[in-house]
């Protein structure tokens, strides 16, 4: 999945965070399972795209938001 931006990777930098809960999201709402969902952030404005390593899965989440 790709979480399209239109900011700059260096001045506005993406909260992966967010990345994952909507990794999360996605892979609950299809029904597959977390690890086949690749996650990543497309800066328009450069075409960097930015995948950031070891995003958090359900579990992880939850108990950064409890």
């Amino acid at each position: 999945m790709l979480d399209w931006k239109t900011g700059h990777p260096a001045v506005s930098p993406a909260d992966p965070l967010q990345l994952a809960v909507y990794r999360v999201a996605w892979a609950e709402r299809a029904g597959v399972p977390l690890e086949r969902v690749s996650a990543a952030f497309l800066y328009v404005r450069t075409g960097d795209l930015v995948r950031p390593p070891d995003l958090p899965d359900r579990a992880a989440l939850e108990r950064l938001l409890a």
